[in-house]
């Protein structure tokens, strides 16, 4: 019996150290192993993120040198310039997975069977000033696709995928930021612009909303906001001229368009030129020698006129904030309306009056989307008495605060002439917009019956009046 035991326990022990055995070699050495063979496979020994400076020489003598600060590329020759960020990293990307897939040859007797005694491109990659790697990139392999590669301290042949000839043929241009102007929407403060029409500023306020500065009008976000993105994403289809001289050829010394750009820090200032010639657009930056051609798009956006840019709406709130509504009229008494949880109700209520909480809601809708008939202009004056005022109200920190006023004028040939808290500029509304939102004491009263109304069963067939 105890010979039994003894035997089972040794089974166990045994089985212990196979299992432990098992499950080291095969989760951690085989592991570590395999991911050794990938490294010895690699054609270079950096990561990416090692490499600080990128050489690359084309067969037909163009050389272009990049240099990382940070986490930004530079274009250091032929030219200084921006490098397109995301093209060192695909470069890099590309470089540093790329496997050796089979050794060739080794000391070659004759490197130009293979392409590489003349190199279509070479690439020298530096990690620092005592570490670099150099490879040469040859002809395509004969069967698959493939290409023939040297690195430039060892005399051995070896085959890589084509990819990585692919992924480096690229012209100064592509290797270029080509985003004409470094900002986002977030960064700009305000815009100044001249153009055929005349000149505005266009100014953001710290609660983020934009206006025509001069007069105080906001703009219209969804317009305006056509405008930002076509001037933070506009892009150089191609640089004309890396000195900027002879600006005439490209019509730039008498600009159609100028851009005057504030950082919201105030700490920087960009101008913009643009110009039209030969069904062209060109651009230029103030403060950069390059004329970049762009795609003529862009001055759809930036013709346009001022006028063109103000918010349509004569009032801007958002309806389920609003808790309070007064309306004052000149030759009646004035209605106040308000929130209770969900219900709406007069604040002097008369007999059994009921407000409606639909009609206001759909009061609020109307006030919401009405908009501008036409902007007046600054020499138009407002009504000094007004023959009808709304007012709305919200919380805010638990006290009833103005959250936008219309007031209105006399009827005129079919147009009523208003002003408001959200566009100062007096401006008018059709006669047919106004009535929508021109309601009385009556047209909030709840009908008779209606909140006990029964709602009809779908499946009875109902008898239709008469």
């Amino acid at each position: 019996m105890k010979k039994s035991s003894s035997s089972t326990l040794i089974l166990l022990l045994a089985l212990v150290v196979i299992t432990g055995w098992y499950v080291f070699y095969e989760k951690r050495f085989k592991e570590e192993h395999s991911k050794t063979e990938e490294r010895a496979k690699l054609l270079v020994p950096f990561s990416k993120d090692d490499i600080q400076e990128l050489w690359i020489s084309h067969r037909k003598g163009d050389t272009f040198q990049l240099h990382k600060t940070g986490s930004t590329w530079t274009i250091t020759s032929p030219v200084h310039d921006d490098a397109d960020n995301g093209v060192p990293g695909s470069l890099l990307s590309s470089l540093t997975s790329t496997q050796i897939e089979r050794e060739i040859e080794d000391n070659p007797k004759d490197l130009g069977l293979f392409g590489l005694a003349e190199p279509s491109l070479t690439i020298t990659a530096k990690k620092d000033e005592n570490q670099s790697e150099s490879i040469l990139i040859g002809n395509a392999t004969q069967v698959g696709s493939g290409s023939y590669v040297k690195l430039a301290r060892r005399n051995t042949v070896f085959k890589v995928n084509r990819s990585l000839h692919s992924t480096f043929e690229k012209s100064l241009f592509e290797l270029r930021n080509k985003k004409v102007l470094p900002l986002t929407k977030d960064e700009i403060k305000d815009v100044e612009i001249h153009n055929p029409t005349g000149s505005f500023l266009v100014n953001k306020e710290p609660s983020g909303k934009w206006f025509l500065a001069r007069e105080g009008t906001p703009v219209d976000p969804n317009k305006w906001g056509k405008v930002l993105s076509s001037l933070t994403e506009l892009r150089a289809t191609s640089v004309e001229s890396e000195t900027g001289d002879s600006l005439k050829t490209f019509g730039l010394h008498q600009p159609v368009i100028k851009l005057f750009f504030t950082t919201e820090k105030g700490q920087q200032k960009f101008v913009l030129f643009l110009s039209t010639l030969k069904d062209k657009t060109y651009a230029k930056r103030e403060d950069k020698a390059l004329v970049y051609q762009v795609d003529k798009a862009i001055l759809t956006e930036l013709l346009k006129p001022a006028n063109e840019l103000r918010d349509p709406h004569p009032i801007a709130f958002n309806r389920f904030n609003v808790v309070r509504i007064k309306i004052t009229r000149s030759d009646k008494a004035p209605v106040e309306i308000k929130k209770d949880g969900i219900a709406w109700g007069f604040t002097d209520p008369a007999n059994s009056e009921r407000v409606d909480t639909s009609l206001v809601e759909k009061f609020l809708t109307r006030l919401q989307d009405v908009q501008i008939a036409r902007h007046l202009g600054p020499k138009t004056q407002p009504p000094r008495t007004p023959s009808l005022s709304i007012e709305l109200f919200e919380l805010k920190d638990n006290q009833e605060v103005s959250a936008g006023r219309l007031d209105f004028g006399k009827l005129a040939k079919g147009e009523i002439t208003g002003t408001s808290s959200f566009a100062p500029l007096a401006w008018t509304l059709k006669d047919a917009d106004f009535k929508e939102i021109n309601l009385e004491r009556k047209d909030f009263l709840e009908k008779q019956g209606s909140h006990t109304q029964e709602i009809p069963d779908e499946n009875k067939h109902s008898e239709q009046p008469s």
